[in-house]
């Protein structure tokens, strides 16, 4: 027979107990005995029931009383604060101290107090969480506040709260106004807070937190607060404030001993220094961090410090420690970032496309979080990138910057700039290329990102040589030898920079950085040797000059560019909307267009319109100067198509989607000074109407696409100059006129930009 305490007795139990004392009309004694309890607890049942009923019976809690050997308040508040205002003091110290105030304790009393106060036994998956584990007096404890709460009475719940030693984590703290809680209770909130609330309103919050628990002696929270303050500050990338914190930071960390918090100063450290390229002071703080994640064995420690690898370069490692992380975490979904993390940084840095493409099809639910979705998409971009898929690839890089969070964008928006330069320079597009390379280098510099402002810098050929200073961390040492190569056209040279690349795990940096440096392979090429790129690689336009390449302007009168070489061909209207469906369906070689489409869109009620097709095709290719072979019909598989066989074809609605994104993108940071600049760069693509004279049914479609974007555009441009025109100069009104009136010639119907041209 089993015995049941009365805390633990199920309502189900209690209520087929008390049923079958009813029902049978047993002695009290007989039926207590046969469900394993005490009969005055079933005399006690049955009372309430009869009572009040069932309802009655749920009620099981039993209020937390305050154990007798417990200290008094005072004593453990005197206790507490010594470990608040002494973060690095000892329990021995801390007995020592309390002796001369003629009090006598133990060192277990006041390691009991302090983990009661949440000082030790510090959460393993994260060491910021200023909430403690959950015990008698917090449950009962958070049950009155969520009475209080419930009933209106916000100060008596916060008074409940503040009680408290250590809360378990529970967002009953966030339901009661800041100025009814205690700074320790303020602390919690602000933890809860990270990631819910805009950054830059986080990064004040924080500041206020921790100088108010410094003020108060609250040392020890304050150093927790700060390490909150300079992970948002990071995430934002402002260097700035980052160096403020960390010299206060220095101060209260002297003589403090917890791994977790050296560990976390440490890697902060490493990661303000290594922004701004002082890798003789981050070299030696890295070997640090190195030395307590040994003995910090837990998955928050492991992708942290992987990630630190990633930003000096050592991919290969920082893949060891992501993987380590997530076959370590019980809760897969938290940690399925740092799968993708590893596909990104580990297997694309090396090159190896098959491997991250199998991986992202394991966590490819990931493409749906907001935090995670960004790196699934730019895996995707770089995957695409290495098979020649050049108009994926530039999709791909939009997206991921459409899903990156405020706390990722500054990375993304590097990375996708210096992503879309690799397309545009594979495909030819020198002017684009130098474009996407040099328009954020202020930005950088502005963030006092000086590692990336460098590596842009370089990709755009404005700097000879990296620093030799530099040459210690992998990828600047893999770009000086690419510009070494570039410059002195030596197979040796190239040879060094490849098997460098191979070495240290960066043969995919090395496909993404040497399109910017063809030289070198194209002399290779031309000598017959190999270079070591996969066929795929080489297929790219830059390294095959047998290639075609197209680029269309088509939003507004249409020009065609063969080459980079303006094409003067007189292209009649349905010859006009064929090439522009050509070109956004089927733009890169191996792609096409089922036949039955371009039927039902050009000639829905020819008898034979195969013959049309076949005629117009033939009068564009001739106009075009394109060999027949490049596009051509087949009915492979049974399914009539036309087949792009080897042309490449860009569009300026290409561009203007680029723009409109990174504006949109720009403008979310907060840097709407640049957003507004990438506006009025998407403003200039257009040239006047698109798809004037085409009717068929798809090139309206795509006409009113495309002035809604360009609407929604303007409104958005009105929307940043009415916020922030207090900051502009008056020369800019002028500028965004003239944008608008030609956006206004474009789209004559538009409310806002009619009101707007009229205000001003």
């Amino acid at each position: 027979m089993v015995r049941y305490t009365i805390k633990n007795i199920p309502f189900e139990r209690k209520i087929k107990a008390v049923m079958t004392y009813l029902e049978k009309r047993e002695s009290l004694r007989k039926t207590a005995h046969s469900f394993g309890i005490s009969y005055m607890a079933l005399w006690n049942w049955v009372r309430k029931y009869k009572m009040r009923g069932p309802e009655a019976l749920k009620i099981n809690k039993v209020l937390y009383r305050k154990s007798k050997k417990r200290l008094p308040k005072n004593i453990e508040e005197q206790i507490m604060l010594l470990k608040e205002q002494n973060p690095s003091l000892t329990v021995e110290k801390a007995k020592r101290l309390m002796g001369q105030a003629g009090i006598q304790i133990s060192n277990k009393g006041i390691w009991n107090v302090w983990k009661r106060y949440g000082f030790t036994k510090r959460p393993s998956k994260n060491p910021l969480n200023p909430f403690g584990i959950s015990t008698p007096e917090s449950d009962d404890g958070i049950r009155r506040a969520k009475k209080f709460v419930q009933d209106g009475n916000l100060k008596t719940a916060a008074r409940v709260l503040n009680n408290i030693p250590c809360l378990p984590e529970d967002p009953v703290v966030k339901k009661i106004p800041e100025k009814f809680l205690s700074l320790r209770r303020k602390l919690d909130c602000l933890y809860l807070d990270l990631g819910e609330i805009p950054y830059p309103e986080y990064h004040k919050k924080s500041r206020r937190v921790g100088e108010e628990l410094e003020k108060q002696g609250y040392v020890y929270s304050s150093i927790i607060a700060n390490f909150l303050e300079l992970t948002v500050l990071d995430w934002m990338k402002k260097t700035r404030e980052q160096k403020f914190v960390l010299r206060i930071l220095t101060k209260k960390m002297n003589k403090v001993k917890e791994s977790s918090f050296r560990f976390l100063y440490n890697v902060h450290l490493a990661l303000f220094y290594a922004y701004r390229l002082q890798f003789n002071k981050a070299l030696p703080i890295l070997k640090e961090c190195r030395r307590y994640v040994s003995r910090l064995p837990y998955p928050y420690y492991w992708s942290t410090f992987g990630a630190l690898l990633t930003t000096f370069g050592h991919y290969k490692e920082a893949l060891q420690f992501f993987n380590k992380a997530s076959e370590k975490e019980e809760d897969t979904e938290d940690y399925e970032p740092y799968v993708i993390s590893a596909a990104l940084h580990g297997h694309c840095m090396a090159g190896e496309y098959s491997s991250a493409h199998k991986m992202l099809n394991k966590v490819s639910s990931t493409k749906k979080s907001p935090g995670s979705g960004s790196l699934f998409y730019l895996t995707r971009a770089y995957i695409s990138f290495g098979q020649n898929k050049h108009d994926d690839a530039s999709e791909f890089f939009l997206e991921s910057l459409k899903k990156a969070t405020i706390n990722q964008l500054y990375n993304v928006l590097y990375a996708t700039s210096v992503g879309l330069a690799s397309v545009a320079s594979a495909v030819k597009k020198d002017e684009e290329t130098k474009t996407y390379l040099q328009k954020y280098l202020p930005l950088m510099k502005k963030q006092r990102l000086a590692g990336l402002e460098l590596i842009l810098r370089c990709l755009a050929g404005s700097v000879k040589s990296v620093p030799h200073g530099l040459t210690r961390i992998p990828p600047f040492c893999l770009l000086n030898l690419l510009l070494q190569a570039n410059h002195t056209m030596k197979i040796i040279d190239y040879r060094k920079a490849y098997n460098y690349a191979e070495k240290n795990g960066l043969l995919g940096f090395f496909h993404r950085g040497v399109v910017f440096f063809p030289k070198p392979v194209l002399h290779m090429i031309e000598k017959g040797k190999s270079t070591g790129l996969p066929k795929s690689i080489l297929e790219f336009p830059i390294f095959n000059q047998k290639v075609s390449v197209y680029h269309i302007k088509y939003l507004g009168k249409l020009i065609i560019y063969k080459n980079q070489t303006y094409l003067r061909a007189q292209l009649a209207p349905k010859e006009k909307a064929l090439l522009i469906h050509l070109a956004l369906r089927s733009g890169m070689p191996g792609k096409f267009i089922l036949l039955e489409d371009l039927y039902q869109n050009f000639w829905p009620n020819n008898e034979n319109p195969s013959s049309l097709l076949l005629h117009t095709l033939a009068n564009l290719k001739k106009k075009l100067r394109l060999s027949s072979h490049l596009l051509r019909t087949s009915s492979r598989n049974s399914v009539p198509k036309l087949l792009n066989n080897g042309v490449y074809i860009t569009t300026d609605y290409d561009d203007f989607e680029a723009l409109l994104t990174q504006a949109k993108s720009l403008k979310t940071v907060g840097e709407w000074r640049f957003a507004e600049r990438e506006y009025a760069r998407a403003f200039r693509v257009f040239r006047g109407e698109p798809f004037v004279r085409m009717y068929d049914n798809w090139s309206e479609n795509i006409r009113r696409v495309v002035l809604n974007q360009l609407e929604a555009a303007a409104i958005d441009f009105i929307n940043i100059y009415s916020e922030h025109k207090h900051a502009y100069p008056s020369r800019f009104l002028v500028t965004a006129k003239r944008e608008l009136e030609n956006i206004h010639r474009i789209i004559p119907h538009s409310k806002e930009v009619r009101q707007f041209l009229q205000m001003c």
